[in-house]
């Protein structure tokens, strides 16, 4: 589960506007959030700054999100041990 915001669900969409994430962890998958839904997430001017995971985006982990978008963002030193070692994995299930 995400290191700081596990969501999922098939409501409206979640927005994320000028959030920091710094410094968040997971032994699972998304450092700092792991999103999973049929609505998607919008992603609006945050920063994730040192986020980690063991597995799946050292940033954020997206999972069947139809309508992602990541704007604006900054993403700087984010890690995971496996799969997408600076920011985000994306895994879209139709």
């Amino acid at each position: 589960m995400g290191g700081a915001i596990y969501a999922s669900g098939t409501g409206s969409p979640t927005q994320f506007i000028d959030c920091d994430f710094i410094r968040n962890h997971t032994y699972g998958e998304g450092g700092a959030i792991e999103f999973s839904g049929d609505y998607g997430i919008e992603v609006i001017g945050c920063k994730f700054i040192q986020n980690d995971c063991n597995y799946g985006g050292g940033a954020i982990a997206f999972y069947g999100s139809i309508g992602t978008s990541l704007r604006f963002c900054l993403f700087a030193d984010n890690y995971t041990m496996y799969r997408c070692r600076n920011r985000y994995w994306l895994r879209i299930f139709w």
